[in-house]
């Protein structure tokens, strides 16, 4: 049924065909070992993804930071302050799971695909990389990253066997 053939119907009748046509549709799960996720500070604190890290112990492996030094090529100001966490599992979790433990929605829940796009979004998150900056990406910290393992090691490491 279309939009335009409800007039036709009941107001009960009716009622029902709009909630069916404007209802969201059911989320096929995505399944991954790696996420990266992107949320501003405004829907996401630094205290709900400490939580959220410190309470499933399936996250083998994390990190995140918290952007708040970039810089918007539009208007030449700073950007809104957003975390990027980057999420490794020993198992496949739907991108959905991952979406209810942070309170976000799905979308902002990514599948990274590469070699290892686990450290490929480690690496983004100081934004070190020639790419990121010939984009004129601000240089972030090591002291800045928060994670479960030394990413620096694994990333050097990561860097050497590329060569």
């Amino acid at each position: 049924m279309k939009m335009e053939d409800i007039e036709f119907l009941s107001n009960v009748e009716a009622e029902k065909e709009v909630k069916k046509l404007t209802e969201k549709k059911e989320v096929k799960p995505i399944k991954s070992r790696t996420f990266s996720i992107m949320q501003y500070e405004d829907f996401l604190t630094e205290e709900k993804i400490k939580a959220v890290l410190s309470s499933y112990k399936t996250i083998k492996k994390w990190a995140y930071i918290k952007h708040d030094k970039d810089i918007n090529e539009e208007t030449k100001g700073i950007k809104k302050p957003h975390f990027h966490i980057v999420l490794q599992f020993d198992q496949l979790m739907p991108h959905t799971t991952i979406a209810k433990w942070l309170g976000i929605k799905h979308n902002y829940v990514e599948v990274p695909i590469g070699r290892n796009p686990f450290l490929d979004c480690v690496k983004y998150l100081t934004h070190e990389s020639k790419k990121q900056q010939e984009l004129g990406k601000f240089l972030y910290s090591d002291n800045e990253v928060f994670s479960n393992f030394n990413f620096r090691e694994e990333l050097d490491n990561y860097a050497e066997n590329k060569l």
